[in-house]
């Protein structure tokens, strides 16, 4: 190929080809909370919907559309009305909206109304956790175990493994095999097979509590109570390898920009957002709240991941919810001490000749 020819091919190709996903130090996270018409109380998960509404559950659950809140619980006992208010949400694969809250319901919008599922007599469901959804499928575990729900026919079908003791979230490791995890047991499900078998995971004489996975070339990733670990794979899992320090990780996740899933996202307990490069083996950037930026995360406590699809990253935080677009950057801003905020005029502002990320202000 001759050289005008590249040239000209090198400025047909868009230049995002070529470039590799690396998070960014001074990242904008947009907030909603009671100061924007949203909640500002702790949120347990957050999902967006077919029509771009983004539904939050804790004491119930709140609809918020960018502008007004509305809010959903037990305690108005009008038809249609949830349950209880011990809730969760999620979507499924055409962006339908499901809750569970004393049983299983979706949201119907014509009517305004949560639509419980009918159930036989020898099946009444009253607790459900651990939402997965797989296809056109959504799994869980209830009263009677893990159980699979069609969310076209809206049929239930219940499985072998018919008692799981304190169940707290469930994981796809492939098409057939789910890993459900507990307080006490982790159970790896053999969808085709309908078995299962049960492991205890112990590190540093602890009980390890998995509340996520995530995987990419060289194994699988699980967030717990005492930190990250790693596996090679779901064989290996009594064998797990520590990455981090003794933190809780509530979530994990690579966000759909990395295609090489390099940089692994991670929801803790008070620490706020961590980035760990899987290639260094090290957290390379952290994310907290703080008080003079008002575009950083809302709280350092973040409980659960959710990427839409506009590929943005959601996260329920213990003071509503924050978002990151990583294709969309904006203007920042900060207080120097939002204390003495009237003492603080800035006259000049000037770049840094020698450092892109920093500038030089002069005031009085």
């Amino acid at each position: 190929m001759n050289r005008p020819l590249l040239s000209l091919l090198l400025l047909i190709i868009p230049v995002s080809l070529f470039a590799q996903f690396t998070p960014k130090p001074d990242w904008r996270f947009e907030n909603f909370n009671s100061q924007n018409h949203f909640t500002n109380r702790g949120t347990s998960n957050v999902c967006m919907d077919k029509y771009g509404y983004i539904w939050t559950s804790n004491d119930g659950i709140q609809r918020f559309d960018g502008y007004k809140m509305v809010e959903y619980n037990s305690f108005t006992q009008l038809p249609g009305s949830l349950r209880s208010n011990y809730t969760d949400v999620t979507t499924d694969r055409s962006g339908q909206l499901w809750v569970y809250s004393q049983g299983v319901c979706y949201y119907d919008y014509a009517s305004g109304k949560f639509v419980y599922l009918k159930q036989d007599a020898a099946h009444t469901i009253t607790d459900v956790n651990a939402w997965l959804q797989q296809n056109d499928y959504l799994w869980f575990v209830c009263d009677f175990g893990l159980a699979r729900l069609d969310t076209r026919t809206h049929k239930i079908i219940f499985t072998s493994l018919s008692k799981i003791t304190d169940p707290l979230f469930s994981f796809l490791v492939d098409d057939n095999t789910l890993l459900i995890s507990s307080r006490e047991k982790i159970y790896i499900y053999h969808i085709k097979e309908n078995t299962f078998t049960t492991h205890v995971l112990i590190s540093d004489n602890a009980l390890l509590k998995v509340f996520g996975i995530s995987k990419n070339g060289s194994g699988i990733f699980l967030a717990t109570n005492n930190g990250l670990f790693e596996i090679k794979d779901i064989n290996s899992l009594a064998s797990p390898v520590k990455k981090s320090e003794s933190i809780t990780i509530n979530d994990l996740v690579f966000l759909p920009q990395d295609k090489e899933r390099k940089y692994l996202f991670m929801a803790t307990e008070g620490k706020g957002l961590l980035v760990y490069n899987t290639i260094s083996g090290k957290i390379e950037y952290t994310y907290v709240h703080d008080d003079n930026n008002p575009y950083s995360l809302s709280s350092s406590i973040i409980s659960r991941f959710f990427v839409d699809q506009k590929e943005r990253l959601w996260m329920a935080t213990d003071r509503g919810v924050s978002m990151l677009d990583v294709s969309n950057p904006q203007m920042k801003m900060r207080f120097l001490s939002k204390k003495n905020s009237e003492e603080l005029g800035i006259n000049k502002v000037a770049r840094d000749k020698y450092d892109s990320t920093r500038v030089w202000m002069s005031s009085y």
